[in-house]
């Protein structure tokens, strides 16, 4: 997913969000995880993922990209998505991103994709995610939705995460994160830390705590 994205991916690891972009023009990102969350779950069995992604975006709020990570699949250990949307900050503040992701999983039969939509104004971002197609049919309809409430104090930010998974299969799942990141100075990218929580059917497992370094560049 765009930094943005994963910032839908990392995270939440700082979701996971999604916000308007401020830019027009090509970027690219890179970053180091010591342990890839998604949605309150481990991509890579508690292992450290590298990650990168490349973007697009223009004038009008178009964007187009594609962002990579190593994860735990037992073949190509690789996740590699694509997407593609359309986001806009009005002037009354209120910001909006829509658009489509497909997660593709070389060497395995896991791939999805999903259509979101995505609401932000001042520190609220509330947004929905619905997975059109898989090659899991069982997933097909599988809803996520978000709450996440942010704040900038200087060159820190923080955030607390709600997310629930509505399961077409059955029973549902909740996430809960809180996050904090520090931009460090003379541009050298930012750290962020994350704890995570997640219960399934109302059975919490273990905490998980991540650092999550990341930098970004536009051409």
């Amino acid at each position: 997913m765009k930094l943005l994205i994963k910032n839908i991916a990392i995270v939440a690891t700082i979701s996971c969000t999604l916000s308007s972009q401020a830019f027009a023009g090509a970027s690219a990102n890179i970053g180091i995880m010591s342990d890839y969350v998604w949605r309150g779950m481990t991509q890579n069995d508690g292992d450290y993922s590298v990650m990168g992604g490349l973007d697009y975006e223009m004038d009008n709020g178009l964007y187009v990209g594609t962002w990579a990570a190593e994860v735990a699949n037992g073949a190509d250990d690789i996740e590699v998505d694509i997407y593609a949307g359309f986001s806009k900050e009005l002037s009354n503040g209120f910001g909006y991103d829509i658009g489509v992701i497909s997660y593709i999983y070389p060497g395995v039969d896991a791939d999805f994709t999903e259509v979101y939509l995505t609401g932000s104004y001042g520190p609220v971002e509330l947004g929905i995610a619905n997975t059109v197609s898989a090659d899991d049919s069982s997933i097909e309809g599988d809803v996520y939705t978000h709450l996440t409430l942010s704040k900038d104090i200087g060159p820190f930010g923080v955030s607390a995460t709600l997310g629930n998974y509505d399961l077409n299969a059955g029973g549902d799942r909740q996430n809960y994160q809180l996050a904090a990141s520090y931009a460090i100075p003379k541009g050298f990218g930012d750290l962020t830390g994350a704890v995570d929580k997640l219960s399934s059917n109302g059975v919490t497992d273990d905490t998980r705590a991540s650092l999550t370094w990341s930098k970004s560049f536009d051409f």
